[in-house]
């Protein structure tokens, strides 16, 4: 049996800094003076002549030089300004441009070589003929043809290596595509299979990464005395790094919490760890909701969002927002001194959500922010009409998708609904 060779990539860390598809300059003037030299060589050859002496190859080596180059430099020039504009204009008018571009670069590069090429003139150092007895009419309109056309030959060599190199970057995203999916499918893994079952509650929760991977967490955890608990986490950034501190917390979380009775301690516990095992400039905010075995519910908020909490019996909306501070910025003491927990219960029909700042802070095209407000009367009318925790959570999303209406989404969105069975 034969096994497949994986695909591999170099790392990105190794990369240059060009934009995708860009041809660094300094390599496209090398190549195309080298590539006139060996050309003019091999042609030589080829018509059955010698090999030029030193002061002819010197010399054709100035002339090709002193035209190549500035008709390379704007030829390229042409070709990255029309490449800016490739989501805005067409194949039909880039593929008339870009020739016109080119040859406009032929011209104008012939006039900067001319003007080189008398300068060297004038001060000796090479001479060229004809130019030592100047150029007339007749004489640069056939170097300026020549050159205009030279000029779409070099943006062909041009556009020949960006395809080259945009294929490579193009196999390079697949590559990356396929591995951030895994990555994304690994971080869903981690995230609970199925809401959880607390008896007496009905809790619908989800999680959404604003790029391919994200910094947001939430668990339904187990505490030593049997109480549950429900934790909504937000790691700083996005992206990789903040999904790679969260899948650390996640960890912790799962195992310290088992050993712990008091969530005051998990998150003191957890602080002192991260503060051990992160870099300072590292923090997480978190929020948990506690429910013992009488559904007491306490509320315990580290830097992270408040709890919003609706009352069916007076159709109105509370915020809960005790004190403390966000894991990860002191040492456990001054944590633990700072965390504030509220106590409060449920009745029938109640319903508790934490969100992440994802939620509240997702803006419109026009810069608008969905805000605490918009949410506390999002969570009034869907709780007031909606009978279960998913329905609820589903009427929230909607809501959110229909006031941002396309626009890109910057941070990832948490959001858990505990509602209290009737």
């Amino acid at each position: 049996m034969t096994h497949q060779q994986p695909t591999r990539r170099r790392s990105l860390l190794g990369r240059p800094k060009d934009r995708p598809g860009d041809v660094p300059l300094w390599k496209l003037l090398l190549l195309i003076p080298s590539g006139f030299m060996a050309f003019f060589l091999l042609m030589n050859l080829v018509n059955g002549g010698a090999i030029p002496e030193l002061a002819i190859v010197r010399k054709v080596a100035v002339i090709v030089i002193i035209f190549s180059i500035p008709i390379t430099t704007i030829a390229h020039l042409a070709t990255l300004y029309m490449a800016r504009f490739r989501a805005t204009i067409s194949a039909g008018v880039r593929l008339f441009l870009i020739p016109l571009l080119w040859l406009a670069s032929g011209l104008l590069g012939s006039g900067i070589g001319i003007g080189l090429a008398l300068l060297i003139q004038q001060f000796g150092y090479v001479v060229l003929d004809p130019l030592a007895r100047g150029f007339s009419a007749e004489a640069a309109v056939p170097l300026f043809m020549g050159n205009s056309v030279v000029a779409v030959a070099i943006g062909l060599v041009i556009a020949f290596v960006r395809s080259a190199k945009q294929e490579g970057l193009e196999d390079q995203e697949e590559l990356l595509t396929s591995e951030f999916q895994a990555a994304r499918s690994v971080q869903l893994s981690l995230l609970p299979d199925d809401d959880a079952r607390i008896f007496g509650f009905d809790i619908g929760a989800t999680m959404v990464p604003a790029v391919e991977i994200g910094g947001d967490y939430y668990d339904f955890l187990s505490f030593a005395n049997g109480s549950k608990g429900v934790i909504v986490a937000d790691a700083a950034g996005k992206g990789i790094p903040a999904a790679l501190v969260m899948a650390k917390f996640q960890g912790m979380t799962q195992a310290l919490s088992i050993h712990v009775s008091n969530p005051a301690d998990l998150f003191v516990g957890l602080n002192d760890t991260l503060r051990v095992r992160l870099h300072r400039r590292n923090f997480i905010t978190a929020a948990l909701l506690n429910i013992d075995f009488d559904d007491n519910c306490t509320f315990f908020r580290a830097g992270h969002n408040p709890l919003l909490l609706f009352r069916s019996s007076t159709n109105t909306v509370q915020e809960l927002r005790p004190a403390g501070m966000a894991l990860g910025l002191a040492h456990g003491a001054a944590l633990g001194s700072s965390l504030q927990p509220v106590l409060f219960t449920m009745n029938p029909g109640d319903v508790a959500l934490i969100t992440s700042d994802g939620f509240t802070e997702a803006e419109n095209a026009n810069g608008e922010q969905f805000g605490d407000q918009r949410l506390r009367g999002a969570l009034l009318q869907a709780s007031q009409t909606l009978a279960s925790a998913a329905n609820i959570r589903g009427q929230l999303l909607t809501d959110l998708s229909d006031f941002v209406s396309g626009a890109e989404q910057h941070d990832d969105i948490t959001l858990v609904v505990i509602r209290k069975s009737e």
